[in-house]
């Protein structure tokens, strides 16, 4: 069940497609060919054919955590690619559940998060780890 918000938002299309699409048939997303089915955004194309970056797809169910992947930095060549494989994978891959079926499609709930490049930590005591999230790592 998607909310008003989500039904517009074009990377959650874009995320629930590929989960359609790979648990529909087993075949992955590609950028030409939802642009094929879908009226696009020039400035979204541009974006989604353009540089990746990190990117979580996350499924609930019912209000339950279903399955969540994503990367913290890109490993996809663009973030069409980047969007489409963590969606495949948080519906078939997250080792915390069994993969989704075709039953819970019309209730699955998904959800985007697009990650800027991370920054080196200033000090600064007003950072909200909430919003901005924080990555620990040995120097």
């Amino acid at each position: 069940m998607e909310t008003d918000k989500s039904i517009r938002d074009p990377y959650v299309l874009y995320a629930t497609a590929a989960v359609r699409l790979w648990v529909g048939s087993r075949k992955r997303m590609t950028w030409a060919s939802y642009r094929e089915t879908c009226i696009v955004d020039p400035a979204f194309e541009k974006e989604m054919i353009g540089p990746s970056s990190g990117a979580f797809v996350s499924l609930h169910l019912q209000g339950l955590l279903r399955g969540c992947i994503g990367t913290i930095e890109p490993v996809r060549n663009t973030l069409a690619e980047e969007l489409a494989t963590n969606a495949v994978s948080a519906c078939s891959r997250d080792p915390r559940f069994p993969p989704e079926t075709r039953e819970e499609l019309d209730d699955l709930e998904i959800g985007v998060g697009l990650l800027r490049p991370p920054v080196p930590y200033q000090g600064d005591t007003t950072w909200d780890v909430r919003r901005f999230g924080d990555v620990v790592a040995r120097a």
